[in-house]
């Protein structure tokens, strides 16, 4: 049986530590989190909040920007 989940955006934080003057590549540092947020939900049945790091660098490395997003995963009732 198949559960469905109610995702919500809770907080975001930027920090903007350079200007970018050129393609900026961004990655997530702990994306398995939300997985790892599914699964605790699925046993528990209470919500859980996950948060996510995400870094913007340059094509040479050199970072631009970091954001921390904080999600909550709620299981949803059938």
């Amino acid at each position: 049986m198949s559960s469905m989940f109610s995702i919500m955006f809770g907080i975001l934080k930027a920090n903007f530590i350079k200007k970018a003057t050129s393609r900026i590549y961004f990655t997530c540092e702990n994306a398995n989190g939300a997985f790892e947020a599914v699964r605790k939900c699925q046993e528990s049945n209470q919500a859980q909040l996950c948060t996510f790091r995400t870094i913007g660098k340059t094509k040479d490395g050199a970072i631009v920007s970091e954001f921390e997003v904080t999600w909550s995963f709620k299981q949803r009732s059938s």
